[in-house]
């Protein structure tokens, strides 16, 4: 069990990472770049990330918080169990709200010719920024449980 929440923990934290910095640093910078300097930018860093390292971190808290829960509660746990439904909730909203809405302007972005990147980047940009804001905060909700069904183990 230990071990599965140490797992959760770590891979919670680090996407829920990914995400702020993404949202604090990445589109603030790129926020003051040219339109085809943004669109060629992103269309660069979105054709590398689906790589393993993302795909381990992205799938393992969705994967990870469900078994949490059946274990905690298998074992009478039911506050820590409590803790871990809510990761598995809040887990299984940020994996929604990635591969439903920023997973999809990526794909559109890639599609798109450098010379319409104006157009491309309004498509794109106002979109991809408040559901990365909405995504990092629901993957800190789930790193935040995660860390709480660890502390009221009893």
């Amino acid at each position: 069990m230990i071990v599965v929440m140490v797992a959760l923990i770590v891979t919670s934290g680090l996407l829920a990472g990914f995400f702020f910095a993404w949202w604090c640093s990445c589109m603030v910078g790129l926020k003051r770049v040219s339109d085809t300097t943004f669109v060629e930018t992103m269309q660069r860093i979105n054709g590398v990330l689906p790589n393993g390292r993302f795909a381990i971190l992205f799938f393992a808290p969705v994967l990870l918080a469900p078994i949490l829960v059946w274990l905690l509660f298998s074992d009478g746990q039911r506050v820590a169990g409590f803790w871990s439904v809510v990761a598995t909730i809040f887990s299984a909203i940020t994996f929604v709200i990635t591969a439903g809405r920023n997973v999809p302007l990526n794909n559109d972005l890639a599609k798109a010719q450098l010379s319409d990147a104006t157009n491309a980047r309004k498509a794109f940009e106002g979109p991809w920024v408040r559901w990365n804001t909405l995504r990092t905060l629901t993957s800190t909700v789930a790193f935040v449980a995660s860390v709480l069904a660890l502390v009221s183990r009893s």
